[in-house]
């Protein structure tokens, strides 16, 4: 049963003989029949001896339709998911990985599209040089990154000096005299001493992990010289893995994009897509 009355045009081939034209009739009744608002047509002339049948058994010509071509908006389409551009690359992965999304539509405040963030954005990340993702820590505000880890942030200065690199610090009996730390973002386990010496060689942000708390004396140090201090909800390992996915997808999304109106044919788009689309050199396209 089609519920919402929608009308559906039932035709033949484009130069329609009687067969066509008879087929098309006939079929349409019994759409009809079933519920379905169906009216059926024709994509050219009606020849004479198609005519004469349908004058001889009383039925009126089908409508004539000057092109059949389906365009966008006949087209079902899954309603895409929006994001702003402030979404996180890990959260962006998230919505993908769980709702099978491939694609997230991204808008502004005000719901205009101003680009899209692809799974290719997100390997382009994870498996790209590291410059890039260097270049994007260096962007990425310091609660995003604390956020990202799960972490509590415990002090963050108002001006970032984070320079994109990262240090992973494991303390032994050794110091830090060989470690140059300035404008870095270093992870350092659960030891006051080590925490103290990251903040004094000039770090921008100490992550603290294994650790329930951090010494006042820390906290002091850090705001004296104004270095954020998070404490991570994350081991050594995934703090380390995660800190490069705080970044924002406006630094990876892809803003270029080609736009249809729904008013415009199945097969021309088709078309345009298939000129803008690179071959597939795994599956020879």
């Amino acid at each position: 049963m089609n519920q919402n009355n929608e009308v559906v045009y039932v035709v033949g081939h484009r130069h329609p003989d009687s067969d066509s034209i008879c087929a098309s009739i006939a079929y349409a009744y019994l759409k009809r029949e079933k519920g379905m608002n169906a009216i059926a047509a024709r994509l050219g002339d009606v020849n004479h001896e198609s005519e004469y049948l349908l004058n001889r058994f009383g039925f009126a010509k089908p409508v004539y339709l000057d092109d059949a071509r389906s365009q966008l908006y006949e087209i079902e389409m899954d309603d895409p998911i929006i994001v702003s551009e402030e979404t996180t690359i890990l959260e962006a992965w998230n919505l993908m990985t769980t709702k099978k999304k491939p694609t997230l539509v991204v808008a502004d405040e005000h719901s205009k599209l101003i680009g899209m963030v692809t799974m290719s954005n997100m390997t382009e990340v994870a498996m790209g040089d590291t410059a890039k993702s260097i270049e994007l820590l260096k962007e990425t505000p310091i609660d995003y990154i604390s956020k990202t880890i799960k972490g509590k942030l415990l002090y963050a200065p108002k001006k970032t000096r984070l320079n994109g690199k990262v240090s992973i610090i494991a303390i032994a009996a050794s110091k830090l005299d060989n470690y140059d730390l300035i404008d870095r973002l270093v992870i350092v386990g659960n030891d006051t001493q080590a925490q103290l010496d990251v903040i004094e060689k000039d770090a921008a942000c100490l992550v603290v992990v294994w650790a329930p708390s951090v010494s006042p004396a820390v906290l002091s140090a850090a705001k004296e010289k104004g270095c954020a201090v998070i404490l991570s909800g994350h081991g050594t390992m995934n703090t380390a893995r995660y800190l490069f996915y705080s970044s924002p997808i406006k630094h990876v999304m892809s803003r270029n994009l080609v736009t249809f109106n729904k008013l415009e044919y199945v097969s021309e788009v088709a078309k345009k897509i298939i000129k803008i689309t690179p071959p597939c050199l795994s599956c020879g396209g």
